[in-house]
C-alpha cells in the first residue's frame, strides 16, 4: 500500500509547481515537507505541512500532504488501524478535491497528474491485493492519462519516470500474469530497456520524481533483471539523502547482502533489530541469517536467526514476503549441502509459495526440476 501512496503522492508536487507558478516560498515547502516526511523527521515536518494547509486549504495538495505524512508516520502502517482509515480520508479528500478543481479535463496537465496518479494508485493496491482483473481494469482508466503524458516529457521531465515505468511493465506485467495477457492489446507496446533508460532519465532531469525513481529501478534490478550491483546503486542514492527512513534501510540493507558486502549491512541489520515494530525486527533476522549462511557458514545460527523472523511476525505481501522466501531458499540450500533433499524439496516448494523475485523463483524451479530427474 506504501509503495502505491508514494506513486500517488510523487505527482503531485509538480500540480503545485504549475498552479502555485508565482508562489515560490510553497513550493519550497512543499519540498521540504517531503523531505522531512520521507526521512522519517515527522516533528519538523508538521508545522511546515500546517503552513501549506492555511495557505491553500482546498487545495488537493493539503490532502496528499497529510495522507503521505500518515502512511510514513504509521509505516508500515496496518490496514485494521485508525491510522489507515485516516489515510484513506485524506486520499478521497484529495480525490474530490481534484475533480472539484479538474473535472475530466484531459488537456489540462494538471488534471492529468492528478487524475493519472489516481487511477495508478487504485491499479496498484489491487495489484498488490493480488486482484489482477480488478487492476487491469483500472489500469485501462489510467491509459487515457498515460498517454497525454507520453507527449509531456519535453515539458514537464517529471513525465520520464510515468513513461518509463509504463514501458517496462506493459512488457514485464503480463509475462509474470499471463490471465491479463488478452487485455494487453489495448495498450500501446512498450520497451523494457527504454523504460529503465527513461526511469533513470528522470533521476538526473526530474525534481520530484527522482525520489520514486530510484526505488523503482532498484525494485526492478532486483527482482527482474536479477542485477543486484545495479540495484545498490539506487538504494545507496536513497539511504544517503534519507538515512532514517526504514522502509529505504531495508532495502539497501537487503542489496549490501545479495553482493556480498557484509560488514557494510551490518550496521543497518542492528537499526532493523532495534526497531520497535516486528515485521522490521523480523527483516533485520532474516538478513542476520542470510549472512550466516553465506560468510560464516554457521547454519545452526542461521536457522536459529530465520526461526525467530518467523516467529515475530507473519510475511507481509507488500515488504517481507520476498525476504521469507530468501529465507526459505537459504533454509534449502543448506539443506542440500547436509544431504537432507528431501528437505530442501520442502523448502524450495515453500519459497514457491511467497516469491516473486525472479531470480530466486528460478532457483526454486531448477532445484525442483532437477531433484524430480535424479
Amino acid at each position: 500500500m506504501l509503495r502505491c501512496l508514494c506513486i500517488f503522492c510523487l505527482l503531485f508536487p509538480l500540480t503545485v509547481r504549475a498552479q502555485l507558478l508565482n508562489d515560490t516560498l510553497v513550493q519550497k515547502q512543499v519540498i521540504l515537507a517531503i523531505d522531512k516526511i520521507y526521512n522519517f523527521e515527522f516533528t519538523e515536518a508538521e508545522p511546515v505541512i500546517s503552513t501549506i494547509r492555511k495557505k491553500y486549504p482546498k487545495h488537493p495538495v493539503s490532502s496528499l500532504l497529510m495522507a503521505l505524512y500518515t502512511s510514513w508516520k504509521y509505516f508500515p502502517i496496518d490496514s485494521k488501524s485508525q491510522a489507515y482509515q485516516t489515510y484513506q480520508q485524506y486520499l478521497k479528500e484529495s480525490l474530490e478535491r481534484t475533480n472539484q478543481i479538474y473535472g475530466e479535463d484531459t488537456d489540462n496537465p494538471e488534471g492529468v497528474f492528478f487524475a493519472l496518479s489516481a487511477h495508478s494508485y487504485l491499479a496498484l493496491v489491487a495489484s498488490e491485493e493480488r486482484d489482477y482483473m480488478k487492476a487491469m481494469g483500472e489500469a485501462k482508466r489510467t491509459y487515457v492519462y498515460m498517454k497525454k503524458g507520453f507527449d509531456l516529457m519535453s515539458k514537464y521531465p517529471e513525465f520520464y519516470f510515468t513513461t518509463g515505468l509504463y514501458n517496462f511493465y506493459v512488457v514485464e506485467y503480463p509475462e509474470n500474469h499471463s490471465a491479463v495477457k488478452p487485455f494487453m492489446l489495448f495498450f500501446a507496446d512498450g520497451d523494457k530497456a527504454l523504460g529503465l533508460k527513461q526511469m533513470e532519465q528522470s533521476i538526473t532531469t526530474g525534481t520530484f520524481t527522482r525520489t520514486e525513481a530510484a526505488y523503482w529501478l532498484a525494485h526492478i534490478y532486483i527482482k527482474h533483471e536479477i542485477k543486484p550491483l545495479k540495484a545498490l546503486q539506487f538504494t545507496q542514492q536513497l539511504i544517503n539523502k534519507y538515512p532514517g527512513n526504514v522502509q529505504y534501510i531495508m532495502r539497501h540493507t537487503e542489496m549490501l547482502i545479495a553482493t556480498g558486502k557484509y560488514d557494510q549491512a551490518q550496521p543497518y541489520i542492528k537499526q532493523l533489530i532495534a526497531h520497535t515494530h516486528k515485521m522490521i525486527q523480523s527483516s533485520g533476522y532474516v538478513f542476520l541469517g542470510l549472512i550466516q549462511e553465506k560468510q560464516t557458514k554457521n547454519f545452526a545460527l542461521a536457522r536459529t536467526h530465520f526461526q525467530h523472523a518467523f516467529k515475530l511476525s507473519q510475511p507481509d505481501r507488500r515488504f517481507t514476503m520476498d525476504y521469507y522466501a530468501l529465507a526459505y531458499a537459504a533454509m534449502a540450500r543448506m539443506s542440500d549441502r547436509e544431504g537432507n533433499r528431501q528437505a530442501a524439496r520442502d523448502y524450495y516448494k515453500k519459497v514457491l509459495d511467497m516469491a516473486e523475485y525472479e531470480g530466486t523463483i528460478k532457483e526454486a524451479k531448477n532445484y525442483l526440476k532437477n531433484a524430480s530427474a535424479s
